[in-house]
């Protein structure tokens, strides 16, 4: 993964120092929202391209991350971090229908995630392993759901430590009224995290998600 850099934010005179203060306890802080995305142009574009659908709206999910500071911030040893940018775990289904996971570098270009992002893709569905690398929180979790089409989502998660990586997951696309809708649901901790910056992020990834090349990346 690339070397990133982070500051740590002063929650003495934190804007939301006292939101912070309320939920950093809680036993259970991650609170979530599922919705639907509009993902016509992408997909017609991929499937014009023959490029992967999954790994694009992936990278245009990450880019949206990117724009939400608040989806940056971590909780670590007791205090906060700001990361300048975020990476991707991504949860890939194996043939004999275990997984493992996937670790991709946050780039701009797509064009520039997609080869490395597909090689670490296939060679997780070689591997008979979870490869963890715990403390390693400049990334946001990623789960792919493509056989469910689903309404909300719940994670499995420990009760205690100091877990602040948001976690995303993708389900099956599905067609109404002539487009393309994907199910997405988020969730965050609410010590760094309000509804506001959730609704930011949904608007950032649709903007993204019709941001849509002129031709074919690859060519």
């Amino acid at each position: 993964m690339k070397n990133i850099c982070k500051y740590k934010v002063n929650t003495a005179g934190w804007k939301r120092g006292v939101h912070y203060n309320f939920f950093k306890s809680f036993e259970q802080p991650f609170f979530g929202v599922s919705t639907d995305m509009d993902a016509t142009d992408a997909y017609d574009y991929c499937k014009q391209y023959g490029q992967a659908f999954f790994l694009f709206y992936l990278h245009r999910s990450l880019l949206a991350a990117n724009q939400v500071p608040e989806l940056r911030q971590r909780i670590e040893d007791g205090d906060v971090y700001e990361y300048d940018t975020i990476s991707a775990s991504v949860t890939v289904l194996r043939p004999d229908d275990t997984f493992g996971f996937a670790y991709m570098d946050h780039y701009e270009e797509f064009e520039q995630f997609a080869p490395p992002a597909r090689a670490a893709v296939d060679y997780e569905k070689t591997t008979d392993r979870l490869q963890l690398r715990k403390g390693f929180n400049s990334l946001i979790h990623y789960s792919i759901l493509k056989d469910i089409r689903f309404t909300s989502m719940q994670h499995a998660q420990p009760l205690t430590g100091d877990d602040s990586v948001p976690k995303i997951v993708f389900g099956q696309f599905y067609r109404r009224d002539g487009r393309v809708w994907l199910p997405i649901a988020i969730h965050a901790h609410h010590a760094l995290c309000d509804g506001r910056h959730m609704g930011r992020f949904v608007h950032y990834f649709q903007e993204q998600m019709n941001r849509i090349p002129a031709g074919n990346m690859n060519a």
